[in-house]
């Protein structure tokens, strides 16, 4: 391949990502922060040579409880902005306004009670905080400050995130004018009044520019869903949590400098305030990337995953060179300011910097609760780091100096993202690694269907032996299933026979638009595709769980009606539900003592349950989980998914006990074979809620709880080997879905 084909397809690439704008804004946002680290060093370099360490420290103690004052009293508005304005519409304008003056108000009185207690709070202030002028513009600059923080968020969520940059860096470069003006004038808090007055005036001008630009345009705009404005229980309800989470935060980031102002003197806090102030700005590359996940994250939920891996390589792409360099050139970089710098310096800014590479874990995993709104996540992580690094620092900076707080911060860093990433990865490793069709066998599907007028968009992962290409044409829409392998195969020849029967039953009316449409195939032995019509709809927003639980219920509840019938379990159903899943179980996994007690004990208990019970039979999806519905913004479903493993003579109540596991196990973040051994470990198979759920919605069933259990974990399991051989090589699969369940059989997890 040429050095000019190379550069054409990084040229398109570059093109394709820039072109969506979750990662245009986190670029964007990403590139201010590394142009604000320069910024950042040329400022305090400057500063360094322009006045003495005493008050360069004293200074940026000042700076600090300003902006640790200011982000206390906006409540963590900034993240409630990024998440409900850029779905408000034309309401944006009152909750922007809204928010504004909650954190003016509260910023104002967080001031005034410093100012009160600042003989206890920070002593070594009163020099620069004496006199009443002195006060007020400290209330002043820290009710700015608040609201430049919070308009920056506001720029950034109604789609002007390279009016924010703009602001941010035109701040950055008045600041470092002013500090050389003011280092006559204000000897003694030039670096304070540069600070905050270079901040007023980008203030005045940003405001100036939403009001007559970005706001216009972002209202102006076309929207794919109804715009919904979020009701004051929800902003509560968000927002709560989320104050408690960046008070954490915070405290970790803003009151290091204070504590070390405290413990060791101005001298030695000068250093660390400019090894902070370098580093700092690496924690800004993932939160950057974490803002434009969280402003456009709930606008496409079904593609959070994907693009929080995405931001996240990018995070690292940008930290990891930059802490490379001041781990390697520390000396020499702290050199510029003078010896007292490196010999006091270096080791702390080494610590620091390394901090920021696990800081990418955390910040990110972070923004992607926030978005699915799992908050008591944001809490608890955000709290151990808080606890971590504010405990660490007092505690080794007494016996080790300043460079005890750069091992709190990255010991902290360290541990928690460890957590976060075993809590995130943990249930991605248990199912196998992804599919290997090959790129040119989707080439050709789609070269099959190009003649139609099928054009590729985008290419989406499966953990099958398949692959789906999004295709698009003048006029619609549709979704090629490529398949490689006997399994894959298989599947596509199944889906395709289920979807044509029920199109064909004239009984399901016009329940038959919630499934896709079959629009063409070819298969052989090696591979094949399935061409589908596209459903519309999105895949649900997981925050929504109860309402999301009885509309996929009463969607299925058609299907489920179709041939519903009592019989009495023989010999032949038996064997077909336990016998034929146990033998592919116990061919497809290792050889080993707790497979095969565990499976023989599975079936036997089976069979004895069950034999002679009148059940009902009848049609269910086999599959039935939130990332096979499709919903409209009004929450109901409009469309069901992956119908390869639905049949006519199953069990109908296997999809809601298969809905209710997985969503089980989805809150819990555990495997779904983890989360039936702790029901059969205790005894209690469903929860009394979910047993009515599952009675109600199956048109009853006939089938003992702990039959129900094992017989959706067994179904869940053999689909799983259907589709892909390997599931059944997977260690990690079969560790974390299958043993606990045979182990917890065999030791008497089912009452014999």
């Amino acid at each position: 391949m040429s050095v000019g084909v190379i550069l054409s397809l990084g040229r398109r690439r570059a093109s394709a990502q820039w072109s969506q704008p979750v990662y245009r804004a986190g670029w964007l946002l990403a590139g201010g922060s590394v142009v604000t680290a320069v910024a950042g060093v040329a400022f305090w370099l400057s500063a360094a040579h322009l006045y003495p360490p005493e008050v360069v420290g004293a200074n940026s103690s000042l700076i600090s409880a300003m902006m640790f004052l200011a982000g206390v009293a906006q409540l963590n508005l900034m993240s409630a902005v990024l998440r409900f304005v850029p779905g408000a519409g034309a309401r944006a304008g009152r909750l922007v306004l809204g928010f504004y003056a909650v954190a003016l108000t509260t910023s104002a009185v967080a001031a005034a009670a410093f100012l009160l207690g600042l003989g206890t709070f920070a002593p070594a202030l009163r020099p620069l905080l004496s006199s009443p002028p002195q006060m007020f513009f400290f209330v002043a600059a820290t009710m700015g400050w608040t609201l430049y923080v919070l308009h920056c968020s506001t720029l950034v969520a109604v789609g002007q995130a390279g009016a924010s940059t703009v602001a941010t860096q035109t701040f950055n470069l008045g600041k470092l004018v002013l500090l050389l003006g003011f280092a006559v004038a204000v000897p003694g808090a030039g670096v304070w009044f540069s600070w905050t007055v270079a901040m007023a005036v980008v203030l005045v001008g940003a405001v100036w520019y939403y009001a007559a630009r970005a706001y216009p345009r972002f209202i102006a705009l076309p929207r794919a869903v109804p715009a919904t404005a979020p009701t004051l229980r929800e902003l509560v309800r968000y927002v709560g949590p989320d104050y408690l989470a960046a008070l954490a935060w915070i405290a970790c980031t803003t009151l290091p400098p204070i504590l070390v102002i405290n413990l060791t003197g101005p001298s030695h806090a000068a250093v660390f305030a400019l090894a902070w102030s370098m580093c700092f700005v690496l924690l800004n590359v993932p939160a950057s990337f974490g803002q434009s996940l969280v402003a456009h994250g709930p606008l496409e939920p079904h593609r959070l995953e994907e693009r929080h891996r995405k931001v996240l390589t990018y995070s690292l792409g940008m930290v990891a060179p930059a802490v490379t360099v001041l781990v390697v050139l520390a000396p020499w970089i702290l050199r510029l300011f003078g010896s007292w710098y490196v010999e006091v310096g270096t080791t702390t800014l080494r610590l620091l910097a390394l901090a920021a590479v696990p800081n990418c874990v955390v910040a990110l995993a972070v923004s992607r609760a926030r978005v699915q709104r799992r908050m008591t996540v944001v809490v608890g992580t955000m709290a151990t780091l808080s606890v971590g690094v504010l405990g660490g620092t007092l505690l080794a900076v007494p016996h080790v100096g300043i460079a005890g707080a750069g091992f709190a911060w990255l010991v902290a860093e360290s541990v928690v993202a460890a957590w976060v990433g075993l809590r995130w990865v943990g249930p991605h490793l248990v199912a196998p690694p992804w599919p290997t069709v090959p790129r040119r066998t989707r080439r050709r599907a789609v070269q099959a269907v190009a003649a139609d007028g099928w054009t590729p968009e985008r290419t989406l992962r499966s953990v099958s032996d398949s692959s789906v290409v999004l295709l698009r044409s003048s006029s619609s829409s549709a979704a090629l299933k490529v398949a490689t392998g006997e399994g894959g195969v298989r599947s596509l020849a199944a889906e395709r026979r289920v979807l044509q029967q029920l199109a064909a039953d004239e009984r399901l009316g016009s329940w038959r638009r919630m499934i896709p449409t079959v629009l063409g195939g070819w298969q052989d032995a090696r591979g094949g595709y399935l061409l589908l019509s596209r459903l519309p709809g999105a895949p649900p927003d997981q925050h929504t769980p109860g309402r999301l639980t009885h509309e996929a219920l009463c969607a299925l509840a058609p299907l489920h009606r179709l041939e519903s019938s009592i019989v009495a379990v023989d010999a032949r159903l038996l064997d077909r539900w336990v016998g034929a899943p146990v033998a592919a179980l116990a061919r497809a996994l290792p050889d080993s003592e707790v497979v095969r007690s565990g499976l023989h004990d599975l079936e036997r208990v089976l069979r004895c349950r069950l034999q002679g019970r009148s059940v009902t039979l009848g049609w269910s999806h086999g599959d039935l989980h939130p990332g096979n519905l499709l919903v409209w913004p009004d929450g109901v479903v409009r469309g069901i998914l992956d119908w390869g493993g639905a049949r006519p003579d199953s069990f109908p109540a296997l999809d809601p006990a298969h809905w209710l596991l997985t969503t089980a196990a989805e809150h819990g973040h555990r495997a779904l074979g983890r989360e039936v051994a702790e029901r059969l470990g205790r005894g209690e198979y469903w929860h009394r809620g979910e047993a009515e759920l599952i009675g109600s919605a199956a048109c009853g069933h006939g089938l003992p709880d702990e039959s129900l259990l094992l017989l959706t974990w067994l179904a869940h399991v053999h689909m799983n080997l259907q589709k892909s051989a390997r599931y059944g090589a997977s260690p990690l699969w079969s560790r974390r879905t299958v043993l606990p369940v045979l182990r917890a059989v065999h030791e008497g997890g089912v009452t014999r």
